[in-house]
């Protein structure tokens, strides 16, 4: 997931993707990570991955998992 923050003020980042129906047939085969530390994300081990932080403006910061 890419999060950008077009504004011209810092904004927060407050978003869960939950994963609880599709991991009953499926696994994360790699833990969750941020290409930036403004962004904490959990490691979904109760089927959702939440993804946390402040975005200056201007900022992209993708999230990734598998």
């Amino acid at each position: 997931m890419t999060f950008t923050n077009k504004g011209a003020a810092a904004g927060d980042v407050n978003r869960v993707d939950d994963l609880s129906k599709v991991l009953d047939d499926a696994k994360i085969t790699s833990a969750p990570t941020s290409s930036d530390a403004a962004l904490v994300v959990s490691d979904g081990a109760d089927g959702k991955i939440t993804i946390k932080g402040s975005l200056e403006a201007g900022k992209t910061v993708t999230v990734s998992y598998r």
